[in-house]
């Protein structure tokens, strides 16, 4: 009989306390070790990573390493927030925002 591979989410706590622990025996360490052993596949969706990294930076962990089931290995890193040439002031166009949502909504409806 062939052997199961199983496949978790992650819930994001075990993820921040396994990084957050100073213990060598906490069991959110083992399970995270597990995964790096490639005992079991994480799946995640956008928005679960993304919540991934909410919370890492909340707790200021500057690095955690995602595996992913093809093998290719990624680091999430903190890095400070840079100038982008994207950003542009705001501009004042004398319109409250509520104007501003019914002109989207008329907007929509047509």
């Amino acid at each position: 009989m062939p052997k199961i591979r199983y496949r978790v989410v992650l819930d994001t706590n075990v993820l921040i306390s396994s990084e957050l622990s100073t213990s060598e025996d906490s069991p959110n360490k083992e399970i995270i070790q597990r995964w790096k052993d490639d005992q079991f596949d994480v799946l995640w969706t956008e928005d679960i990573l993304n919540e991934y990294i909410d919370k890492l930076k909340y707790f200021n962990v500057q690095e955690v390493m995602i595996k992913r089931k093809d093998g290719s290995t990624f680091i999430l890193k903190q890095i400070s927030a840079q100038y982008s040439p994207l950003d542009i002031e705001g501009i004042e166009v004398g319109i409250s925002r509520e104007e501003i949502v019914d002109i989207q909504r008329e907007i929509r409806a047509r």
